[in-house]
């Protein structure tokens, strides 16, 4: 009932009113701000997927949720508190602001159509009609195309009114809240454990794939100040999304809830040896 609610109404409330209410300026403020969270959030997403899929021989859901849970930093969960204290209210609501259009109209749209295809194929035989139709029933859900027609909207410089989307944010606040305390249901009923899919899942969000930014964005010629935004961003825990998607899809609802509880524990550490480095 938790994560219903969360899917259906306070998850998609709160990524409409927080794409809606980014500027069409900020779109356009540093597009290589952009361009670097995009690569550095759908290359690391892809490439777990494609090597759990086809080295691991994972199945396509439970290699879907492993690249969320490494590709996937939670921006827009606590983008804002961590950023924000250290770069000031200004640069990190821009940077929160670049990271949630990357996951929410990007990584989340795709990994409900990659859960939606399995999900498919365990009941039916999977084919290319098959999978178009799993695609473009994804975009019938609410979580998906509400990020996408808030986009539409800031690009058509259309400002709804101010009171409903503050009723919509204030509702989708709720999203968090709720969602933590599903994942600590589920880590209740399945006990966290470790494994080595759980150990990599951990290693890779918390170290490596920030690492591997902080060793690239120097050769590009960055600065520091700018190089700083994106290297914290994706040392980000994992976002509870991932128990959400679990829970929902009936899969690997104890490795997910385990990494989520992992990554946020050792990002105390991890993001403070980060933020050391390049603030």
């Amino acid at each position: 009932m938790l994560n219903r609610m969360v899917i259906t109404y306070t998850l998609p409330l709160g990524l409409f009113a927080g794409t809606v209410t980014t500027a069409r300026d900020e779109l356009t403020t540093d597009l290589r701000l952009g361009l670097i969270l995009l690569v550095g959030m759908v290359v690391p997403f892809v490439a777990t997927l494609l090597i759990a899929r086809l080295l691991a021989r994972r199945r396509l859901a439970e290699s879907t949720l492993q690249a969320m849970a490494i590709g996937l930093p939670a921006i827009p969960f606590v983008g804002l508190p961590v950023l924000g204290s250290v770069f000031g209210a200004g640069p990190a609501t821009l940077t929160v602001a670049v990271g949630s259009l990357v996951t929410n109209l990007v990584i989340v749209p795709l990994s409900l159509i990659m859960l939606g295809v399995a999900a498919r194929g365990q009941t039916k035989r999977t084919t290319f009609r098959s999978v178009v139709g799993t695609v473009l029933a994804s975009f019938q859900l609410p979580m998906v195309w509400a990020p996408i027609l808030g986009l539409v909207l800031v690009l058509l410089d259309i400002h709804l009114p101010t009171p409903l989307v503050g009723a919509m944010g204030l509702l989708g606040s709720a999203t968090a809240g709720v969602a933590l305390f599903a994942s600590g249901v589920v880590l209740r009923a399945y006990r966290p454990t470790v494994s080595l899919p759980i150990a990599v899942s951990t290693v890779c969000r918390l170290v490596v794939v920030p690492g591997l930014a902080l060793a690239i964005l120097p050769l590009l010629g960055l600065h520091l100040r700018l190089m700083s935004y994106p290297v914290i961003s994706l040392s980000l825990p994992s976002p509870v999304l991932l128990v959400i998607l679990a829970v929902r899809f009936d899969i690997a609802e104890r490795e997910a809830a385990s990494v989520l509880l992992y990554t946020y524990i050792f990002s105390a550490v991890t993001i403070a040896v980060f933020i050391g480095i390049v603030a």
